[in-house]
């Protein structure tokens, strides 16, 4: 059984390799961004290019977005399993403390009750020589027969 302590140390290195990928994806992005070639503007003589400018950064943030999109949502699925695997063995470990504080109980009852008979045991045997030996009485000092 794992403790609480590993898992956690568990899911704080699952997230820092999560952090490497989305890093490493990032850049990927960038790079893709970077290479992809957009046709902006029409053929022909020079112009005003704020036109050209402004399609690009059309075109550019319809990728960004895309590919933002598509991140989140394998960091959301990521995450969501990495949930599950924890709330799993958080349950698990749940359930066995829960069946070692059950045996803890049972085997209490067992030494109470032996406890118990011990001291019934115990006290029959004194009762007993106390008898033997006159020193058991009443309020009246006679001497009470214990049979």
């Amino acid at each position: 059984m794992k403790s609480i302590e590993n898992v956690e140390i568990e899911i704080g290195q699952r997230f820092a390799a999560m952090d490497q990928k989305m890093e490493e994806q990032f850049a990927a992005v960038d790079q893709k961004i970077a290479d992809k070639k957009l046709a902006v503007g029409a053929r022909g003589p020079a112009g005003d290019i704020t036109a050209a400018v402004a399609n690009a950064e059309r075109q550019a943030r319809v990728v960004v977005a895309d590919a933002r999109r598509d991140l989140e949502e394998r960091i959301n699925s990521r995450f969501t399993e990495i949930r599950n695997e924890c709330d799993a063995k958080i349950e698990a470990a749940r359930q066995e403390t829960a069946s070692v504080l059950k045996e803890v109980k049972e085997q209490k009852g067992y030494f109470d009750s032996y406890r118990e008979n011990l001291e019934h045991e115990v006290a029959g045997h004194v009762v007993k020589i106390c008898n033997e030996y006159g020193v058991v009485s009443n309020h009246d000092g006679q001497v009470i027969p214990i049979n």
